[in-house]
């Protein structure tokens, strides 16, 4: 599955990106489901979650805001309308804001997002 799905995208005003259905449909993904992210270089690496993984853990922030860790990776969920919210830690690493593009692409059963 090399580059065949490819697009760019901008983050809105709380670090979100919407994923195209495209994307989704590659890849497998469906609504609440969960991906792990990591940097590499100066991308952010996306990748489905296994839901059996036990190595899954739970962290509720002082907002009350729902946050997974995954071996040193951010997991986040895949909200109702495609929207995923991309870690503050990432876009500031990054220099990613509020209305930035993103170039959008799917390798290795993984999205790379990286910043146009």
């Amino acid at each position: 599955m090399e580059n065949e799905c490819q697009r760019n995208v901008i983050v809105d005003e709380l670090g979100r990106i919407i994923i195209s259905s495209h994307i989704k449909e590659k890849l497998g993904l469906a609504k609440m489901d969960k991906l792990k992210m990591n940097l590499h270089g100066n991308s952010i690496i996306m990748e489905k979650v296994n839901r059996e993984n036990p190595k899954l853990k739970l962290l509720i922030d002082e907002d009350g805001l729902k946050h997974y860790i995954l071996e040193c990776n951010i997991v986040r969920s895949i909200d109702e309308i495609n929207r995923i919210v991309l870690p503050i830690e990432f876009r500031h690493k990054l220099g990613i804001t509020d209305g930035n593009k993103l170039e959008e692409k799917v390798n290795d059963n993984k999205i790379i997002l990286t910043k146009i």
